[in-house]
């Protein structure tokens, strides 16, 4: 074998552990392929949560973003479109193209993968050490706008950018609805949506 075919990177076999697990917004975050693994080609995180923890419509300006789902459903608003997935379906988020999800069941598991990887840096940043595989109880999640500033700090240093109500009223016009937006102002909805961020 040649050395131009010698592999570069080590296989490794990995799982659901408390050592590489996070407790993030009210959710679980196991980091099962981190960037660094792969030469920062991808990441692969399993993620799991309820209903009230989902992330405002962002964009992603470096990576494209895969959910596929291990239990639960979702609801994803990518852009003008309202897409639907359950148990062993997947949704692709490309980027540059605004987005969440709704979680439309009392419990999510999913994978998340990331492309090229990196960006589980930001859940590193934003999150704790997890005490145990379970949800974490009386968590903060993205609608106390108390604890939002910080996040879009951190995610411009990623590479995400947060969606005022006026751009998701323009770029997203499902999750709008969704949020019975009117031209007076924000629904309590589109506040958690937001982050409580109004502009």
């Amino acid at each position: 074998m040649s050395k131009n075919n010698t592999a570069s990177l080590l296989p490794f076999v990995q799982g659901r552990y408390i050592e590489n697990s996070r407790w993030y917004m009210g959710s679980v975050m196991t980091f099962l392929v981190n960037s660094e693994h792969t030469n920062g080609s991808f990441s692969i995180t399993e993620y799991l949560s309820k209903p009230g923890n989902e992330p405002p419509a962002h964009v992603h300006h470096r990576e494209d973003e895969f959910f596929y789902i291990l239990e639960g459903r979702i609801d994803a608003y990518i852009g003008k479109e309202l897409l639907s997935a359950g148990q062993n379906e997947g949704v692709f988020f490309p980027k540059f193209i605004p987005h969440t999800f709704r979680i439309l069941t009392p419990r999510l598991r999913m994978l998340i993968w990331l492309s090229p990887g990196g960006f589980e840096g930001y859940f590193r940043d934003m999150s704790e050490p997890a005490r145990s595989l379970d949800l974490p109880t009386h968590a903060a999640n993205y609608g106390e706008a108390g604890r939002y500033g910080s996040h879009i700090a951190a995610g411009k240093e990623h590479g995400i950018s947060f969606l005022s109500s006026e751009e998701i009223r323009q770029q997203m016009p499902p999750l709008a609805e969704l949020l019975a937006l009117d031209d007076q102002g924000d629904s309590a909805l589109m506040r958690n949506a937001t982050g409580g961020r109004n502009e």
